[in-house]
């Protein structure tokens, strides 16, 4: 079940959100949630001072749907005046990407804040 693949991409993603925590912020407008039964994507717009991009934080599913959807989250992009879109993923989805448009550009790098 798409849900399931959702949930393990977020914890991979660094565990910063649940599938229904992505439900009620694509329902209050703030992330946008792509896909369908068997692919999903979450995207947000990121305004800073000299640019908008597009920020997909995860994708799940069927790496054809994934891809298949690329075209309207880029005229998504468009439409909102983003100049670039980032993508955070495994190191395989570089291999897969590059075809597609997507280069890799740096290393993420996390540290826990101790409380």
């Amino acid at each position: 079940m798409i849900e399931d693949q959702i949930a393990a991409a977020l914890l991979k993603g660094g565990d910063l959100l649940t599938v229904n925590d992505l439900r009620s912020l694509a329902a209050g407008g703030r992330v946008q949630w792509w896909g369908d039964e068997r692919v999903a994507i979450g995207t947000e717009v990121l305004a800073y001072p000299r640019r908008k991009l597009l920020n997909c934080f995860m994708a799940a599913g069927d790496i054809a749907g994934i891809l298949a959807l690329q075209d309207d989250v880029v005229a998504f992009a468009t439409t909102m005046g983003c100049t670039h879109m980032v993508a955070h993923g495994q190191p395989g989805w570089g291999r897969v990407g590059r075809a597609h448009g997507w280069r890799p550009h740096s290393v993420q790098f996390v540290r826990e804040v101790p409380p």
